[in-house]
């Protein structure tokens, strides 16, 4: 008997698109404009949450911008693609306003959480930064990534549950991204532990690790793997182990010195907090053939492309081209 062949591994070769989206130039992006989301509908449209007025651009597969709406995210932060009755619909978290709210494509408002209790906010501190809700439960998880450094969680109705602040006896250090997985379970970053954490439907870590990515941000996920954002100028390629299987484009400026997964915390060399960072478009810093600060990132289900939004005055959207085999 002849065995099946076994399917070609995936490949992790791209080509760097500089400044894929047309970002519009308004008065609000040229005084902050970074974009902070990104995500690929279902009809191929990319949508990027940017601070700015409109803060949710919708853009053709060719970077050209077809619409924008939402004035309110002025504190655009994170996105988060859900569906509501079968269509699609967005998860979107403003850090200045901390509304954190699900809406329609169109704009039109489904459910807008409540701020958690005060007792329930470590050190009073509520700054949400990422929002999911689960698909099989419809519990709603909210990252305080700016604030207290807690996960808050929701029922489907918007009623509050319970703050978890520490994880595997660790507390929580900037628990700033988090996404549902493939798999079902909650994936979440825990950025300045350089942590990743897969939590259950309880709240319960069923894997984590801390030497995987230097500076996890958010998540997308495509064919069996992770896609990790960066902030430190870099992108992960994890598989549902938590193992690094590629590391895209990293910006050597902007990674942190050897030995990083061995230290409880760390900062960066000194050049590296020079003001202007990581605002460095227009600078000598800048290069326009490897990341700078990846923020929020997704893949395009049928091309295998990856979108990423960077922190940076002004924004910037990286396409990482898949490379097609002849």
């Amino acid at each position: 008997m002849i065995r099946p062949a076994d399917p070609p591994l995936p490949t992790f070769e791209f080509r760097f698109v500089d400044r894929w989206a047309a970002l519009p130039d308004t008065p609000a992006g040229r005084n902050r404009g970074q974009t902070h989301g990104v995500e690929v509908l279902p009809d191929g449209r990319i949508v990027v949450f940017r601070q700015d007025v409109p803060g949710v651009l919708f853009f053709g597969r060719d970077g050209s911008l077809l619409d924008g709406r939402g004035e309110r995210f002025v504190g655009a932060h994170g996105m988060s693609l859900t569906t509501h009755d079968g269509a699609p619909a967005f998860w979107l978290v403003d850090e200045l306003s901390c509304e954190v709210v699900k809406t329609t494509l169109e704009g039109e408002t489904i459910l807008r959480l409540e701020p958690p209790p005060i007792d329930a906010r470590p050190d009073g501190r509520y700054t949400p930064t990422w929002a999911d809700q689960d698909p099989h439960t419809g519990d709603i998880w909210v990252g305080d990534g700016y604030g207290g450094s807690a996960v808050h969680r929701y029922d489907g109705d918007g009623h509050y549950y319970t703050p978890i602040t520490e994880l595997t006896g660790q507390r929580l250090r900037s628990p700033h991204g988090l996404r549902f997985g493939p798999d079902g379970h909650l994936w979440l970053t825990d950025r300045e532990n350089h942590r990743v954490l897969v939590l259950d439907a309880a709240g319960e870590v069923v894997r984590e690790s801390s030497r995987a990515c230097h500076s996890p941000c958010s998540f997308a996920f495509h064919d069996g793997h992770a896609y990790v954002a960066e902030l430190f100028g870099g992108l992960k390629v994890l598989d549902m182990e938590l193992n690094v299987v590629a590391d895209l484009f990293q910006n050597p400026w902007m990674a942190p010195d050897p030995g990083w997964e061995d230290r409880e915390q760390w900062v960066w060399p000194m050049e590296q907090t020079e003001q202007g960072y990581p605002n460095v478009a227009g600078t000598d810093r800048y290069d326009a053939t490897c990341f700078n600060s990846p923020h929020g990132i997704a893949v395009d289900p049928e091309s295998g492309d990856v979108y990423v939004a960077e922190w940076m005055r002004g924004g910037r959207v990286v396409k990482l081209e898949k490379h097609v085999s002849a």
